[in-house]
């Protein structure tokens, strides 16, 4: 009887293990499925890394490629302790460097030549879940109710694996309109909604974006963004312009009869001057000749008789 009960534990023990076997053989007999390593490509343009956040996981490949006519040389340094992890070697205009990243770290890297130009990396050992509303503008910050405003939003994938979420808009507390999107890792992408504000009460409305939290997401700070306040105005009532009030014509006022302008009176003509008469002016000069001439002929007589009288 022992025996009996003890074969009967063991066919029973037997068939669960292989009933185990059989329903969960992934479990089991497999090992999990390891994600096959991907490549990244940021730009270096205009002084900026284009993708200046990246998530990836260990094993994965980032590719820079330096579009600016300088040289840039990367260098990477480890948040917790400040630490150098890498170095790259100088970075030509038009040339790229890749490198793998095979250490669990948070990076940040900077141009060596310019450290105003930075950027992080997350090297994860497992996938990140992390989306991210990074931008909220409306076209407008000062509006009358009935118009119309756009206002784009831009939402990210900061994880390691694609995802399909929810971005929705809102003025104040208001839902304006949700948008579905889906993004590769490391991607980002711009919606625009429309706000028509003919129904919009006149105030001041905080203007933001929040993404939807996808499953497995553990940083939830960022997925919520608000840019600035946009105010909304009442049409203005325009003022009626009064009618102008008639008033009666004034009587013509006569025209004055215009005096005759008196007749000039000629002015007298100036008589001429009479022309002086010098006759005796003249005569008298040639009577004064005359009797000098006469007075010296005499003088010499007187003298001529003189001298004979006295030779005598």
């Amino acid at each position: 009887m022992t025996k009996a009960r003890l074969a009967n534990q063991l066919s029973f023990t037997t068939f669960l293990i292989l009933s185990l076997i059989l329903i969960t053989p992934n479990t089991l007999l497999t090992s999990p499925a390891k994600a096959s390593p991907a490549t990244y490509n940021v730009a270096i343009s205009s002084l900026t890394f284009q993708t200046q956040n990246l998530t990836v996981l260990k094993g994965d490949t980032v590719i820079w490629t330096n579009k600016d006519p300088v040289t840039h040389t990367l260098w990477f340094v480890r948040v917790e302790d400040q630490s150098t992890y890498a170095l790259s070697p100088p970075i030509q205009f038009g040339e790229s460097w890749s490198h793998t990243f095979n250490e669990a770290t948070t990076l940040h890297y900077y141009s060596f030549e310019r450290l105003w130009i930075t950027g992080f990396i997350r090297v994860s050992l497992f996938p990140i879940h992390d989306v991210a509303i990074t931008d909220v503008a409306p076209s407008r910050m000062m509006i009358t109710a009935g118009d119309s405003v756009s206002i784009n939003v831009t939402a990210a994938n900061e994880g390691t694996s694609a995802e399909t979420f929810n971005v929705t808009a809102y003025y104040g507390n208001t839902i304006l309109e949700t948008g579905i999107i889906s993004l590769d890792p490391n991607s980002q992408k711009r919606l625009t909604f429309f706000w028509d504000t003919a129904d919009v009460a006149q105030g001041t409305y905080d203007i933001k974006a929040e993404a939807s939290v996808v499953e497995g997401e553990t940083d939830t700070a960022d997925n919520s963004f608000i840019d600035s306040q946009v105010t909304v105005a009442l049409t203005p009532t325009p003022t009626p312009t009064p009618s102008p009030t008639l008033s009666p014509s004034p009587s013509p006022t006569p025209s004055p009869t215009p005096t005759p302008s008196p007749t000039p009176t000629p002015s007298p003509t100036p008589k001429p001057m009479p022309t002086p008469d010098y006759t005796p002016y003249l005569i008298a000069i040639v009577v004064i000749a005359v009797v000098t001439a006469v007075s010296l002929i005499v003088w010499k007589k007187k003298t001529e008789i003189k001298k004979r009288q006295s030779q005598k």
